[in-house]
């Protein structure tokens, strides 16, 4: 595959680099995409840190909530907003009620996200 050398601009310092793509003609996207890779700066490290964990919080809410259908696909999409809402430092921590037995905790001191399911098991008899 022919790669083609451009240079792009990270969106963070604002430095130059040089990216190889395999596109003869990227769009301003593709460069930016490709210069936040390439940069050293902290921004671009931090960003791309950030990126690999919300791929891994993806994938454990995928676990915490099985199944394919609009309900559980709604649950991990609004659960996935919330953990990128805390790795961005827009909030601390945040509990989502599900029903009245599932509730979700997300927290969050830096780049660590703690994602804790908690389900009530009541056991209630009557005589």
């Amino acid at each position: 595959m022919t790669k083609y050398t451009h240079f792009a601009v990270c969106p963070f310092c604002g430095q130059s680099v040089a990216v190889e793509l395999p596109i003869q003609e990227p769009n301003d996207a593709e460069l930016e995409q490709a210069a936040l890779q390439k940069c050293k700066c902290y921004e671009a490290t931090r960003e791309r840190r950030i990126i690999q964990r919300l791929i891994e919080a993806q994938a454990r809410l995928r676990r915490m909530f099985p199944g394919e259908d609009e309900r559980i696909e709604s649950i991990r999409g609004l659960l996935h907003e919330a953990v990128k809402a805390a790795m961005y430092d827009r909030v601390a921590g945040i509990t989502v009620k599900i029903n009245g037995a599932t509730s979700v905790k997300i927290a969050s001191k830096g780049l660590d996200v703690q994602i804790v399911r908690v389900d009530k098991c009541e056991n209630a008899e009557s005589v």
